[in-house]
């Protein structure tokens, strides 16, 4: 016997509010610390904006740690140049050329960004649009590379 469409959607959507419930929510210390840190970064022009790595690690963690309403009765995170890369796998023993060479051309992609971002936070004159565009160019690199590793890495 099947249940109709509307039963079974109102089954799963209490289902996922009781779990979401049981979440931990950011405490009322993270969230003062989160407005600080938002209050801080408020301080610079829009276009000379950019958090340092630990706050913007800290702001966009804790924000996805927030409740709906937590998120709608604070700012949101301003718009600023991207944050640091992730972090890539090693190239398997038996790699091919091709994904070692796409991993190190990452690794000096990622490498000119953050040099980039150095002479940034060095109080350089630098257009945060020069900093997204490098960052986009890494984050393509890395796209592909985990793509093929995670094809080569198939048994």
């Amino acid at each position: 016997m099947h249940k109709d469409i509307k039963a079974l959607f109102k089954e799963y959507s209490e289902s996922a509010k009781k779990e979401s419930e049981n979440l931990p929510k950011a405490t009322a210390e993270e969230l003062a610390t989160y407005k600080r840190i938002i209050k801080k970064l408020k301080t610079y022009k829009e276009d000379k904006r950019i958090a340092s790595l630990d706050d913007f690690q800290y702001i966009t963690q804790l924000f996805s740690k927030m409740s709906p309403e937590q998120q709608s009765a604070i700012e949101a995170i301003p718009a600023m140049p991207p944050g640091p890369m992730p972090p890539t796998p090693e190239p398997l023993e038996n790699a091919s050329v091709e994904l070692i060479e796409l991993k190190q051309t990452f690794d000096e992609a990622s490498l000119a960004y953050y040099e980039l971002v150095g002479v940034y936070f060095a109080g350089k004159e630098i257009d945060p649009k020069q900093l997204w565009t490098r960052y986009d160019e890494a984050m393509n690199l890395y796209d592909n590379y985990i793509k093929l590793h995670n094809e080569q890495s198939k048994p």
